[in-house]
């Protein structure tokens, strides 16, 4: 028995100066939510700094690897091609400006 109270009295003695701490309230924490472990590693993954540069990057290399290739350079090329226009003729008269008539000038001296 002896041992026993010993034992309490080691246990007990330096608890009884001591207070339980409560940490302070973190600002702009107003509640919990409960998180399975799959949606708090996708929330550390999508804000993890790091992981969003290395996105950039990533995409940065396929541009200059597309840009290497050439596909932004200039072509040069050449076309060739030929047109006839005909205009059809509508009317009597719209042939008349193309007719040459010969008048004969009267000579004014007489």
């Amino acid at each position: 028995m002896k041992k026993a109270f010993c034992i309490a009295l080691a246990v007990i003695v330096p608890l009884m100066g001591q207070t339980t701490v409560v940490p302070p309230a973190r600002i702009g924490i107003t509640g919990t939510v409960r998180l399975t472990l799959k949606d708090a590693i996708e929330k550390v993954l999508a804000n993890d700094q790091a992981l969003v540069i290395a996105r950039i990057d990533r995409g940065e290399a396929v541009l200059n690897l597309t840009g290497a290739k050439g596909v932004f350079d200039p072509r040069a090329g050449l076309t060739a091609a030929r047109t006839r226009a005909v205009t059809p003729v509508g009317s009597a008269t719209s042939s008349i400006s193309r007719l040459r008539v010969k008048v004969p000038i009267a000579n004014s001296r007489s």
